[in-house]
């Protein structure tokens, strides 16, 4: 299980966290490449047909109404090659890689506090700020 983002206390965290199952181990990758998306919460984590994380939205505020700026970007952090090294517990490597958006689409990416769904190939996305 990977967890990315989410509040500490008051303050928005882009910190990411990997439990491995197998034995109930939680760590911090040390191998991340690539520009991770600022610190958020409120945004959504969806897992892509080829095993890849999709983060949509978010907010760096410290509430879920208005505090802060919204986050209407997407982000992907490639997780196949790099969970198969977890699994042989070597310290497994992840890239992020943002999303370039049309800006006619741009405004239209959920911000904050949506909820999303992957079914088969389609990202879904209702609600939100």
């Amino acid at each position: 299980m990977v967890v990315f983002g989410g509040l500490h206390g008051q303050s928005p965290t882009d910190s990411l966290e990997v439990l491995r199952f197998r034995d109930n181990h939680w760590f911090s990758p040390t191998r991340v490449a690539g520009q991770p998306p600022l610190p958020r919460f409120g945004h959504s984590c969806l897992v892509a047909p080829n095993g890849d994380m999709i983060i949509t939205g978010g907010s760096n505020g410290n509430d879920l109404w208005r505090n802060g700026r919204e986050y209407r970007e997407i982000y992907v952090l490639a997780l196949s090659k790099g969970l198969v090294g977890a699994a042989e517990q070597q310290e497994p490597q992840f890239i992020w890689t943002k999303l370039t958006l049309d800006p006619t689409i741009a405004p239209s990416v959920p911000g904050r506090c949506h909820a999303a769904a992957s079914i088969g190939d389609t990202m879904m996305y209702f609600g939100g700020g």
